[in-house]
């Protein structure tokens, strides 16, 4: 981005530099889109009551529940692990420093070392229970507000198997939404008899990476309820998994488990804004800058420097600094989709004290010689007019530090004298007299 800001003076004139730079003009505060797009309010499992002690705990997630799921209360303690399938379980790093830490992130009962897509919490799902006829388990949330009938609705989510837990790996996952509840038991079958959408995603082996999965569903209207996993009474296609890290043979555990993060469901037409750090600029060392163009809710923002991403400025949109030297702020914003983006502005800060330019020779023939008596900021150039005020010539200037002067040829100028002023886009900063004579 161009620097926003201004020096000045001219060649023989000296003077302080002007600085009155009104910053909030150069760039626009996106302010009008403030209502929540994701209807899903807790998509990433981060806001919890309370961190989770053990399994089936994932009505600790604040506005989830499980679906059809055994009463864990009525089943012999000591039956086969699978008799507790039906419970769907909550990981968070808020487990890492207790005894709980089997539901730690990224380290667990289930996983190797798993970190969570976005934040630190997800949850874990048996997708497919041989056992239950291929069946697996459901989870629940209740829309932030109901589907308006004939809108189309973007649905997005993120998974990846656990090599500890699985045995089979799938290729299709189901997606409900209802306008009451499928909170029910094993026994009841109170279940749609198909999905909403029935999504093929192929098989989902991937140890290391989440795939992140996207379909639309177009709206009956009044849906209140979205609900994501696998339990139609239909057959699963599903590959055989093998991972050193297996915990059960085929002997005793015959399932897919899956860990699920960053659930998204939203207006397919709700816009969205990418990271938006605001224009470079000029600053007077001492002064103060605001950065960020917009404030939204549903979104993350994070500043920090370049290079040390773990060591986080501020996580307000916008942004108040007073940097002692030129300084790059890099902003990373993640939205309701859990997308993230990236942007950059430079703030360049110079002592503002009078600024002074000598043109020489002068009256001169082939060149003229430029200097100044300090650094002339990046993206700064020289542009010459002559006497009716015409643009005749532009020349880019690439000072450093040791690097004061600027010659250029004047060899296609003709004779007459000419108005040389140094300038960031449309702020003149400085101004000096040029003879030509042939």
């Amino acid at each position: 981005m161009q620097v926003a800001g201004l020096l000045k003076n001219s060649n023989i004139i000296s003077g302080r530099m002007l600085f009155a730079l009104p910053l909030f003009l150069s760039f626009f505060l996106f302010t009008s889109d403030t209502t929540a797009q994701n209807l899903v309010s807790n998509g990433s499992f981060e806001d919890i009551y309370f961190c989770p002690e053990d399994r089936t705990d994932i009505h600790l997630a604040k506005d989830w529940m499980a679906t059809f799921s055994v009463n864990i209360d009525t089943v012999n303690p000591t039956y086969n692990q699978l008799t507790h399938i039906s419970e769907i379980e909550l990981y968070h790093a808020c487990c890492c420093e207790t005894p709980y830490d089997w539901w730690c992130v990224p380290n667990n009962v289930y996983s190797v070392s798993q970190d969570a897509f976005h934040g630190s919490a997800y949850a874990g799902l048996v997708l497919y229970a041989k056992f239950l006829g291929g069946r697996g388990e459901v989870i629940q949330t209740k829309l932030a507000e109901p589907l308006m009938k004939d809108s189309v609705y973007c649905v997005n989510f993120h998974i990846i198997i656990s090599p500890k837990a699985s045995n089979f790996a799938i290729q299709q996952i189901e997606v409900y939404f209802t306008k009451d509840t499928l909170l029910t038991s094993l026994v009841t079958y109170t279940f749609p008899d198909t999905p909403s959408v029935d999504i093929h995603t192929g098989i989902l082996n991937d140890t290391e990476n989440w795939t992140r999965i996207s379909t639309t569903y177009i709206a009956k209207g009044g849906e209140q309820f979205f609900s994501l996993g696998t339990k139609a009474l239909k057959s699963m296609e599903v590959e055989r998994f093998f991972h050193p890290a297996q915990l059960w043979d085929t002997t005793v555990g015959l399932i897919s488990y899956y860990f699920f993060d960053a659930i998204s469901v939203y207006p397919c037409n709700a816009p969205v804004y990418t990271a938006g750090a605001g224009e470079d600029r000029l600053l007077c060392l001492g002064d103060a800058t605001t950065l960020g163009t917009h404030d939204l809710e549903q979104y993350e923002y994070f500043w920090f420097l370049p290079g040390n991403t773990t060591d986080t400025l501020s996580k307000q949109a916008l942004f108040s600094v007073v940097p002692t030297k030129t300084t790059t702020y890099v902003l990373q914003v993640t939205d309701f989709k859990f997308i993230t983006t990236w942007d950059t502005v430079t703030v360049y800060v110079e002592n503002c004290g009078p600024l002074e330019m000598t043109i020489y020779p002068n009256p001169t023939t082939d060149k003229a010689t430029f200097a100044f008596n300090r650094t002339i900021p990046e993206q700064a150039e020289l542009r010459i007019f002559d006497m009716a005020g015409k643009l005749v010539s532009v020349h880019p200037l690439r000072p450093d530090e040791q690097d004061r002067e600027f010659t250029i040829s004047i060899i296609s100028l003709a004779k007459g004298v000419y108005t040389c002023r140094v300038a960031f886009g449309e702020t003149e900063i400085v101004t000096g007299k040029l003879v030509v004579y042939k």
